[in-house]
């Protein structure tokens, strides 16, 4: 169910970005004989991450990785490492996979910190507005995905990084423990680095 709620979300936050393929591959739940599980479009022709100097890529692949790591803090991914995809050819996309691993209500969502002090561009800017400003559909997607808590915590992460990028055009860093404060009690969240692509 995660890896639906995934696709449909990171659909709804950033369809100017992804305008032909969603961040996450197209997702449906399926049952045969007897067994239920999720069928996910496949990418071809595409590389698993190695690790470059984030500050260095530009332009339209920067764009993506900004947008994916807002949509990990909204979802609380706990390990991107791995998970994530690149096509070989250029114009260079990414898609985000294997995200049964959210934890959408369960601890804390820490920001990579990457992300810190870096500008957002408009484009995402204006993804976060129509998410949360659109209660009523998010929750009608997400229905019988996620529980009422989980969306609520998705779209209160949503709404915090949302007024922060509105105020300064950016994250910054100081800015860490109020986005961190989006938590479930009941359990302790761990931060992991991003580990980003490599063009050849």
């Amino acid at each position: 169910k995660y890896e639906r709620a995934s696709y449909l979300m990171s659909s709804f936050l950033f369809r100017d970005i992804f305008p032909e393929l969603p961040l996450v591959p197209p997702t449906v739940i399926r049952k045969i004989d007897g067994q239920k599980g999720i069928f996910q479009l496949f990418i071809p022709e595409t590389k698993t991450l190695v690790e470059i100097d984030l500050e260095k890529t530009e332009g339209s692949l920067k764009e993506q990785f900004l947008a994916l790591l807002i949509f990990d803090y909204i979802t609380n991914q706990k390990d991107r490492r791995g998970n994530l995809l690149i096509t070989k050819e250029k114009p260079k996309r990414i898609f985000a996979i294997d995200n049964e691993e959210i934890s959408p209500f369960s601890s804390v969502s820490k920001l990579p910190p990457e992300i810190f002090d870096v500008e957002i561009p408009s484009k995402i800017k204006e993804g976060l507005r129509n998410f949360c400003n659109s209660r009523d559909k998010v929750e009608k997607m997400l229905a019988g995905l996620l529980n009422q808590e989980e969306i609520n915590s998705c779209l209160k992460r949503a709404q915090r990084i949302l007024e922060v990028i509105e105020k300064y055009g950016r994250v910054p860093k100081e800015k860490e423990g109020y986005l961190e404060g989006v938590k479930n009690k009941r359990a302790k969240g761990k931060q992991t680095r991003l580990t980003a692509f490599a063009e050849d």
